[in-house]
């Protein structure tokens, strides 16, 4: 193996074009954070093969699972030899995936029953796409393949389980520690991050970020560790970071879930996001639009939901109440009623719509726009802290229109319905 530095510049040239070649073949999907290629699909038998030769060219039979992990760490300190480990992800929308049996389709087990369970909050998210949260995936890996350190989106639960295999060195920074080892990872590993003038420091999910274990411990970080085997589940907590090594050719199974006592971490997560301008996953003003109206939720689920639509409902009345004080152009969308919306003059500038996609995002923060949104002339959508923060610079209410898919009265009434729900004390 060569670094591509070294070559001459016309095998440089040669090399690049032959990679030009190989990806215009395949199929690839390409995102801010993340380019994901889909190669030649192959079947878990020459997989397990692979896996064993690979075992076989660093070790003779059985070896323990702390000279794995102490190879592996010497392997990244030393930096002497390269290591291509293959993974495998299957994220099957339509199977079981290693619960297959028809025995297994409603019980606990399954992964996928947790999307669907009584109080999960994921159940009120588009969860149609394969992609979505709380979707199981499958995975295959082998000796010294590895986790990279990081956290489940929007501060969500995880499952880990391992249905056959070697164990797995999972360590974890716990979740109370977040920003610290954000910022740590961070700084161990900058070139793994990229920064714009609307985003924070975002680890980049097509590379590892796998810094030594001592210098996050030199930095007073709290590292846990812990081994997962075959048969067990390891639960991640929302907002932990972990990391994890295998020892072996292992098939493993993950998700995420979201429990109502998930939806606290859910506000701080939105509301880091709302100030970085960090896009998010989960469409969380919806979701609790809708968990609201649901009659089987629990006492404890509906607490919950309860102070977080309290929470949006109160930034939906004071960006309203800002924009009263412009002459902005109203149109109402949906069925609640629309009122308390006149103009600084006394005037009601409205119009009607009678259907338009909602959720669209803010241009700024990147945060869904589900109750409301500005859209300004030139087409862009604000939300509404930020359109009246344009608005009181640029002066000219004429060129916005305040979209109104919720009416305020609607949403009151929705905090005032779920308030007479919960069980008293």
């Amino acid at each position: 193996l060569l670094a591509f530095d070294s070559l001459v510049e016309a095998d440089r040239r040669r090399f690049q074009s032959d990679v030009d070649i190989s990806l215009s073949r395949h199929k690839i999907s390409s995102g801010p954070e993340v380019v994901t290629m889909e190669l030649r699909s192959n079947s878990l038998q020459r997989y397990r093969h692979v896996a064993r030769h690979m075992h076989s060219s660093w070790y003779r039979g059985v070896v323990n699972v702390a000279q794995v992990e102490h190879d592996f760490w010497k392997l990244v300190f030393d930096g002497l030899y390269q290591v291509v480990p293959e993974n495998g992800l299957v994220n099957d929308f339509f199977t079981g995936l290693g619960l297959r049996s028809a025995a297994f389709n409603r019980s606990g087990w399954n992964f996928k029953s947790l999307l669907h369970s009584r109080d999960s909050m994921l159940r009120f998210t588009d969860n149609m796409s394969p992609t979505a949260p709380g979707h199981p995936s499958l995975h295959t890996s082998m000796l010294y393949s590895a986790q990279s350190w990081d956290c489940a989106p929007h501060g969500l639960y995880a499952l880990h389980y391992i249905h056959y295999g070697g164990p797995q060195v999972w360590y974890s920074i716990p979740g109370k520690d977040h920003d610290e080892a954000e910022a740590a990872i961070t700084q161990l590993s900058p070139d793994l991050h990229r920064k714009s003038s609307t985003c924070r420091f975002q680890i980049r999910k097509d590379l590892q970020a796998m810094p030594p274990l001592t210098s996050l411990l030199n930095k007073r970080l709290p590292v846990h560790r812990g081994l997962l085997k075959e048969g067990q589940i390891l639960v991640v907590f929302p907002q932990a970071h972990v990391a994890c090594i295998s020892t072996g050719f292992t098939i493993s199974e993950s998700t995420h879930f979201a429990p109502s006592q998930w939806l606290p971490f859910a506000l701080r997560v939105y509301t880091d996001a709302f100030q970085n301008h960090v896009e998010p996953s989960i469409n969380l003003p919806e979701m609790l639009y809708k968990a609201a109206q649901d009659d089987k939720l629990s006492g404890d689920a509906l607490g919950h939901v309860y102070t977080a639509l309290k929470a949006f409902r109160d930034l939906e009345a004071e960006g309203r109440q800002r924009l009263q004080n412009t002459d902005i152009v109203y149109r109402h969308v949906g069925k609640g009623n629309p009122s308390n919306n006149t103009g600084k003059h006394g005037r009601q500038r409205m119009q009607h719509a009678s259907d338009e996609p909602t959720s669209p995002k803010c241009r700024i923060c990147q945060q869904f726009c589900f109750f409301s949104k500005v859209v300004e002339t030139i087409g862009s959508v604000l939300c509404l802290q930020h359109a009246c923060d344009r608005i009181a610079i640029l002066a000219k209410t004429h060129e916005f229109v305040l979209v109104s898919h919720v009416s305020l009265e609607e949403l009151n009434a929705l905090v005032e319905s779920v308030s007479r729900r919960l069980p008293k004390r």
